[in-house]
């Protein structure tokens, strides 16, 4: 055994001898598909990552026209709301009225009937 493997934590083939022999993609074709993959990857991830900002920008136009809508529906709400408004208040005058009637036409009839009598002819 040489004194390199005898002391733990050195390396049994020497620092240079191994970076000479080193696996790169040039020579290994391990490494060259590994590192096709990755560029694949890396690819994929940039469309993804474009497709992600398309999607922000129909995402922005879509809250723009939505909150359009939503304005426009409230003033809809409102109108029906001020329309609700209108026919609850007529409602109400109507029931007015009608009571009114109800009570007036006979104190009108009693008052026409006492006013000109009534004339047998």
């Amino acid at each position: 055994m040489s004194d390199a493997a005898a002391t733990p934590g050195t390396p049994i083939i020497p620092i240079i001898e191994r970076r000479k022999d080193a696996h790169t993609p040039d020579n290994c074709p391990t490494m060259a598909s590994v590192q096709e993959r990755f560029n694949a990857g890396t690819a994929r991830m940039e469309r993804i990552e474009e497709n992600g900002t398309r999607l922000e920008a129909k995402l922005d136009a879509n809250s723009a026209e939505t909150a359009e809508t939503n304005a426009k529906i409230d003033r809809v709400l409102y109108i029906l709301d001020a329309a609700e408004s209108f026919f609850n208040f007529c409602n109400r005058a109507g029931l007015f009225i009608k009571w009114a009637a109800g009570i007036a036409a006979p104190l009108v009839a009693i008052w026409v009937t006492i006013k000109f009598g009534s004339n047998p002819k």
